[in-house]
């Protein structure tokens, strides 16, 4: 999805969220809506990256000079991570999050 289609929170409040478009609803209701592209997204990569664990243990281990053990951890540890905070996009309910710039992310 084309994230830069999504404006402010505060212009698409009372707005249904259709085809990538934000219309207004023709009931009068608005509904929740859950998009789960960035949980599918975390857990593609993390299962990527254990595809990979042995090339990219490797490169860490010549970048970096780590002993090939700890870097073969590392990206297990780091293909996890992706996986829990895949699970947590899933585990947030209606709270708005201010970062920098003028977009609120929910």
């Amino acid at each position: 999805m084309d994230q830069s289609i999504i404006k402010e929170s505060e212009e698409n409040s009372g707005h249904n969220f259709i085809n990538n478009v934000f219309v207004e609803p023709k009931s009068g209701k608005v509904y929740e809506r859950q998009n789960p592209f960035r949980a599918d997204l975390l857990v593609k990569l993390s299962e990527t990256m254990a595809k990979h664990t042995d090339e990219i243990a490797q490169a860490m281990t010549k970048e970096v000079g780590k002993v090939i053990t700890e870097s073969l951890f590392e990206v297990k540890i780091c293909s996890d991570v992706l996986v829990w905070f895949a699970y947590e996009t899933k585990r947030v309910h209606g709270q708005f999050l201010n970062v920098r710039g003028k977009k609120n992310v929910r």
